[in-house]
């Protein structure tokens, strides 16, 4: 039995051919060929069966036989290797069975089922309920690490408010009575301009509406029915959750791939659209909430559909009517809200069973 390959010193990058036979004491003898011999015609080096190590088959990738002394033999004589080791009865030789695996259609149809078994049960069942366990445990002062977000927010793409100083103070006013039974909440309202007509929570408790917003409402309840919502988002932490989930998901692609430079728009599609499930989620639990307080309050619940739709329509991009036709159904897919028409009929039911 002679299997051919090329030979590494473990001393230097250089290889050279060689060939590897059994020899008469159950181990293996390697011939060294050419200028890098050191004795005329054949260099020969015997080592004893106990002295090396065969790397496990990986499809027909070239195979490594670890030496002594860190000397190296690589060999694409895959069967040779195989009928090598089988000879020598090598225990620590791991590469039939594994390969016996991997060369297995049936086995590889099963292990890759198995796998996207694994992530879908993952993604939708383990990492939101994990996440739920690590906020609903994660001690206060973890949260009040976000003082800072509405700072940064302003140095980024916020800018101040062009109402005046007694118009923030009435609309302040205005709202004060219906977040007073959430004070654990630590509630502030905020208002800026620049980004567009919005409204949106922070996780320190601070809520900030916009200028654009405000000047799209065409009444009080209008305004309450936000800033609902926005209490919502707070009350389930939802921004917390995001933040978290997202972390998640970045190490378990992480862990499913093995290379963080696998992170690409590729690898990444699934842990896209699984976040951003989570958050149509998170708008349709706030949504529930915000119909349920006003409820309370003894407003109508019709004044959030309304403000809804304004806020759909003003927050829509300006695309003919035959792009939007093309582009409706992903888009809807892709929003990190639920679809507006869906929206506003949840909100329109529960005014009728209510």
């Amino acid at each position: 039995m002679t299997i051919k390959g090329y030979y590494l010193d473990g001393k230097s990058s250089k290889r050279h051919e060689a060939s590897l036979e059994l020899n008469n004491h159950n181990g293996v003898k390697l011939y060294i060929y050419g200028p890098g011999a050191e004795h005329i015609g054949n260099e020969l080096i015997n080592f004893e069966a106990g002295s090396i190590k065969i790397e496990s088959r990986i499809g027909n990738t070239a195979r490594e036989i670890i030496l002594e002394n860190d000397q190296l033999f690589i060999s694409y004589d895959n069967e040779g290797v195989d009928s090598l080791a089988k000879t020598l009865s090598l225990t620590r030789y791991q590469g039939s069975l594994l390969h016996k695996f991997e060369s297995n259609l049936s086995t590889i149809l099963i292990a890759t089922c198995a796998l996207v078994a694994i992530m879908f049960i993952s993604v939708v069942y383990g990492i939101p309920k994990l996440t739920n366990a690590i906020v609903n445990n994660l001690p206060e002062v973890i949260e009040t690490q976000f003082d800072q977000s509405l700072t940064l927010l302003d140095h980024s793409f916020l800018e101040p408010s062009e109402l005046s100083q007694a118009e923030q103070s009435s609309l302040r006013y205005l709202m004060k009575p219906y977040y007073k039974d959430f004070e654990h909440l630590n509630i502030k309202i905020e208002f800026r301009s620049g980004f567009g007509a919005n409204a949106f929570a922070l996780p320190d408790g601070t809520l900030v509406f916009t200028d654009e917003f405000i000047a799209l409402t065409k009444n009080d309840d209008e305004i309450i029915s936000v800033l609902f919502h926005e209490i919502g988002h707070l009350k389930h932490k939802h921004i917390l959750k995001r933040s978290i989930q997202a972390s998640i998901m970045t190490a378990f692609i992480l862990m499913v791939t093995g290379d963080l430079d696998t992170l690409d728009i590729v690898t990444g599609l699934p842990s896209l659209l699984a976040d951003l499930t989570y958050s149509r989620d998170f708008e349709r639990e706030a949504d529930q909430f915000a119909l349920e307080q006003l409820t309370l309050a003894g407003i109508n619940v019709e004044n959030f559909a309304l403000i809804m739709g304004r806020l759909t329509q003003s927050q829509s991009h300006t695309h003919d009517t035959e792009e939007k036709g093309k582009l409706s159904k992903l888009g809807s897919y892709l929003s990190t809200h639920p679809d507006p028409e869906e929206r506003i009929q949840t909100i329109l039911d529960y005014k009728e069973a209510h």
